[in-house]
C-alpha cells in the first residue's frame, strides 16, 4: 500500500465528496470502563472538515452552536435526572461543486448514575 499525505488526501476527497482543511483522528472506545481481564476494543476514525464551509448539527432538534475558536460544534448538557439518555440527530454537509445538501443521521445514548 502506497502512503498518501495529507495534502493528496485533501485532493483526492474533495474532487469526489467535500471539501477539507483539517483531518482528525477520532477513538471511540466501546465501553469506558473494563474489568482487569476484559479486552478493550476502540473503533479509530480519521474525520474531516472545513473552517469555510462549516457542517450543521442538528441533535434532538436543537441546532449546535460554532465558539470562535471550534472546528466542530460541541453538544453539552447537564442531566438531570438518571437513566439512559439517547441522542438522537443529523450532520448536514453542502457540497459547492455539486450545490447540494449531504445528510447523514446518527444516534448515541450515554448512562446518567
Amino acid at each position: 500500500m502506497q502512503a498518501v499525505t495529507t495534502n493528496e488526501l485533501f485532493k483526492i476527497y474533495e474532487s469526489n465528496y467535500f471539501p477539507m482543511e483539517w483531518v482528525t483522528p477520532i477513538v471511540v472506545p466501546k465501553k469506558n470502563e473494563i474489568f482487569l481481564g476484559e479486552k478493550y476494543s476502540a473503533d479509530v476514525y480519521l474525520a474531516g472538515g472545513s473552517q469555510t464551509n462549516k457542517y450543521l448539527v442538528i441533535l434532538n432538534n436543537d441546532t449546535l452552536k460554532y465558539s470562535n475558536d471550534s472546528i466542530c460544534p460541541i453538544y453539552e448538557e447537564t442531566p438531570t435526572t438518571k437513566g439512559e439518555k439517547i441522542l438522537i440527530g443529523t450532520i448536514q454537509v453542502y457540497h459547492p461543486g455539486l450545490k447540494s445538501n449531504f445528510k447523514y443521521n446518527f444516534t448515541t445514548k450515554y448512562i446518567v448514575k
